[in-house]
């Protein structure tokens, strides 16, 4: 399999100026491609991506890169480094309205719920020892997965699917930890998550220190919106030269 990173951008409406001012300034020496979907990035839009982005050759791992998202200038260095079984890793990063819950996630102890939102002093941790952590789930933010785990993910199972009481990205990285994938946290990178004001570690640890646990550490769920029809879904493919 050739090395090679597929960036997937999904869409939806306009993108954020620092965002965009971001990527461009980003090291892309890795990046071989650039699959975008312009419409709802939920389900049937996901799905379109990543079977775009699997009828080309050229790559080993597929980057999801969504718009709200700011990850280091040099992370797509970081990625290309990962090894073949480290099948889907994400980057730590935060919900950008308060308590700041981190977007990492592990067992919860709640036999009704299936992951739990890594709490400060584990984040305080990681991120003060960067490495590759296993987890049992990653947002979509800034998140790799490798070709092998697309290519023979079970068939009979969704790869995409979303709920009230789950996202479609937590569902991704549940599903395919019980796939036997493996699951990881990159805690070298740790994006900011855009709101009014860029998201990141500092906020995360700022709100804990002050309110403690008197705010209960809930992880937001998006809200099922009525879906595009899938063949309204615009999915643009851009290639490099292979002189690039």
């Amino acid at each position: 399999m050739t090395p090679g990173i597929v960036v997937g951008m999904p869409l939806y409406r306009s993108i954020p100026a620092t965002f965009f001012t971001h990527w461009l300034t980003m090291d892309k020496t890795p990046v071989r491609a650039t699959v975008s979907v312009q419409g709802v990035y939920l389900t049937h839009a996901m799905t379109k991506l990543v079977n775009l982005a699997l009828e080309h050759d050229g790559w080993d791992k597929l980057v999801i890169l969504e718009s709200d998202v700011i990850p280091p200038l040099g992370a797509f260095n970081r990625v290309a480094e990962y090894q073949a079984d480290k099948h889907v890793v994400g980057p730590v990063m935060f919900q950008h309205v308060p308590p700041y819950t981190a977007m990492v996630f592990g067992p919860d102890p709640d036999p009704k719920g299936t992951v739990k939102p890594f709490g400060p002093d584990i984040i305080k941790q990681i991120v003060e020892n960067p490495a590759l952590y296993e987890c049992c789930a990653v947002s979509f933010g800034f998140t790799t997965i490798h070709r092998t785990l697309l290519e023979n993910w079970d068939k009979s199972v969704p790869m995409f699917q979303h709920s009230n009481d789950v996202s479609h990205d937590v569902y991704f990285a549940t599903e395919a930890k019980k796939q036997g994938f493996g699951v990881y946290v990159d805690s070298s990178l740790v994006c900011d998550h855009l709101s009014e004001i860029p998201v990141s570690y500092p906020q995360n640890q700022a709100f804990s220190a002050i309110y403690g646990e008197q705010v209960p550490l809930e992880t937001a769920m998006r809200l099922e919106r009525p879906a595009t029809p899938a063949d309204s879904v615009l999915v643009t493919w851009e290639e490099k030269d292979a002189a690039d």
